[in-house]
């Protein structure tokens, strides 16, 4: 089952919200911005208690009562079909809302389906007219021609109707309407077949207990694989003789030839005392399940740091080492590698395989860069076989060339709403992703420009140092919350300005005109084309052209071989010159131009600033 859809309205600092979750979906934005109300919103959808809210999850900027989740999911197994075949739609979908209800100081919730309703009420089940046979001649319907079984009596009753709409449906589903409706009663077996079609939920926290999401749940990281091996051991001669021993000590206290006389005792005083209530019983029973829950449910995992204790009693650190590498060991026991690759062919137990929702809040903590590489990897992994949704402050964490994933998640301020901004998929084509991941491999920071108000784009590297340098070093106009990154070259600016469109962040596009090169004519009108489709989209962006290049403009000398080396050298020892300190001043001011909330872009010019000393 696959997680497609969530609609969230009223949810804590989203007042309505839709997102469409890919395999794994990133959330980033700045502190504050509504990332963890989103993974919040997907987890109070997913836990099953009724009981599993909190009044504070109602929206302070709520335009109605109602405070909701909605998820839709698709790719359902044939049990999660049969169980849910009430809610199906025709595209094989289903589609449920769970509510928050507020009483007084306390919170419940309740889930509701949606059904997939015909246009002709002749066709939903409850028609009042569904036994008149003249009714059904009236339309030239041969009622019982649909049913498989033909009926004993003339007589129609209302589970031939209700056999008749799935036949029919069937038989004409290219014929008739259509259209989903919540339905007003509650969700049929709600903790039972639905709670059991969804994927597990496993939610790590940024803050707080992980314990329970590496072991200690049925859907822990540990306990997944732990079943996993356990069952694979149940036609071995020595675990049935267990789990025969397990029976038999359950009829120690269940009625049986050995149960403990002593507990027969106390059931018949507990049955006298009820005498009074007339044709009541009652009977004492134990039911630990099987011998493999039984052995998963105690699984506990043990640190020697010096002190052998249980992982709860470690300091956060370890904790979140040890939450690191059993993800590492789940990613390998997905993909059937390691240790686990011996047994990739054999069928793998219903609870194991069956798919999981894995959020993680900001798991950048207690991770060093390289680590957080490494994570990032099996995250991809994972994400074959469970979705993962994670919201993060690091760049280590994304990919350029996985943009489609990003979500962009934005407020103006503490007074407004959770805005969510996704890649529009339709302009991020494969060919372009796989050209975006050569611009990383050449500039391994690029993706500081998913988390800038502003950015700055410019063609190499060397471009940056003169940049950013002049700014920090001479000019003192430098501005942390506008990224100055190189494209990898004049080719690639259109393209990353491409998805900086795509995302709807604002930008300026800081290169060489090279006028004298009429070969580079067709690059430099490239720029131009995304600056205005960026404006045409209501996007801020605008471009300031260097003519002659940065090096030249700089030191008024021909540029090196070694052009980064030598511009850090020169903005190091010597002083750039006075036009193109000026020059940076401008390029920072116009950034301070740019709106990231306009869809009608104020003209390109910089505020009045005191130039930079000739001395």
């Amino acid at each position: 089952m696959k997680l497609v859809q969530v609609e969230i309205h009223n949810f804590r600092s989203i007042q309505h919200q839709t997102i469409q979750p890919q395999d794994l979906s990133i959330f980033i934005g700045k502190n504050s911005s509504g990332k963890s109300n989103i993974l919040k919103a997907v987890a109070f959808f997913l836990r099953a208690s009724a009981s599993s809210a909190n009044p504070l999850d109602r929206s302070e900027f709520a335009d109605d009562s109602a405070t909701w989740v909605e998820c839709t999911f698709s790719d359902l197994g044939d049990a999660a079909r049969e169980e849910l075949s009430k809610y199906l739609f025709r595209d094989g979908t289903v589609r449920f809302r769970r509510t928050l209800i507020l009483d007084g100081d306390a919170a419940k919730t309740k889930v509701n389906g949606y059904l997939e309703q015909a246009d002709h009420a002749w066709l939903r089940e409850g028609f009042s007219e569904y036994s008149d046979r003249d009714f059904w001649s009236g339309l030239g319907i041969d009622l019982v021609s649909y049913l498989h079984t033909p009926p004993k009596s003339a007589r129609i009753t209302r589970d031939m109707h209700k056999e008749f709409i799935s036949a029919y449906l069937e038989r004409h589903r290219d014929e008739v309407a259509l259209s989903s409706e919540l339905s007003e009663t509650e969700a049929k077996g709600r903790q039972s077949a639905l709670s059991a079609s969804l994927p597990h939920l496993i939610f790590v926290p940024a803050v707080g207990d992980i314990v329970s999401e590496i072991y200690g749940k049925k859907a822990s990281l540990l306990n997944l694989i732990v079943v996993s091996a356990i069952r694979k051991a149940e036609g071995i001669e020595r675990y049935q003789e267990a789990a025969q021993k397990l029976v038999d000590a359950q009829g120690f206290i269940n009625p049986s030839d050995h149960r403990l006389p002593l507990l027969a005792d106390i059931e018949r005083e507990m049955v006298n005392r009820l005498s009074s209530w007339d044709g009541l019983t009652c009977s004492i029973r134990t039911d630990v399940g099987s011998l493999t829950d039984l052995l998963a449910s105690g699984v506990k995992l043990h640190i020697d740091d010096g002190t052998d204790s249980d992982l709860p009693s470690k300091g956060d650190g370890i904790q979140r080492q040890v939450l690191f590498q059993t993800f590492r060991l789940y990613a390998d026991f997905r993909a059937r590698r390691g240790v686990f690759k011996e047994n990739a062919d054999e069928p793998t137990d219903e609870q194991a395989s069956r798919s999981s929702i894995i959020i993680f809040e900001e798991p950048e903590l207690f991770l060093h860069p390289q680590a957080q590489e490494t994570f990032y990897d099996d995250l991809v992994v994972v994400s074959r076989s469970d979705q993962v949704l994670l919201a993060t402050h690091s760049n280590h964490l994304l990919r350029l060339e996985h943009a489609p994933s990003l979500h962009i998640v934005r407020r103006s301020s503490q007074r407004d709403p959770t805005i969510i901004s996704a890649a529009r998929e339709e302009l991020l084509h494969a060919d372009e992703m796989k050209r975006a991941r050569s611009i990383a491999l050449c500039t391994s920071d690029i993706t500081k420009v998913f988390f800038a108000d502003r950015v700055v784009v410019t063609e190499g590297p060397e471009d940056v140092a003169y940049i950013v340098g002049t700014a920090t070093e001479h000019a003192d106009c430098l501005d942390r919350r506008v990224a100055v990154v190189a494209a990898g070259g004049k080719d690639s600016i259109p393209l990353l300005q491409r998805i900086l469109n795509c995302f709807g962040i604002p930008h300026i596009a800081a290169y060489d005109k090279d006028p004298d090169k009429p070969e580079h004519e067709r690059k430099n009108t490239a720029i131009s084309l995304q600056v205005k489709a960026a404006r045409d989209a209501g996007i801020d962006a605008r471009t300031d052209e260097y003519n002659p290049n940065l090096p030249v403009v700089c030191r008024g000398l021909a540029p090196t071989s070694n052009k980064v080396a030598e511009a850090a050298r020169f903005i190091r020892d010597e002083k750039p010159d006075y036009e193109f300190v000026t020059r940076v001043m401008r390029l920072f001011d116009l950034t301070l131009c740019l709106n990231p909330n306009s869809t009608n872009p104020p003209p390109p010019t910089a505020p009045a600033r005191t130039s930079p000393s000739r001395s």
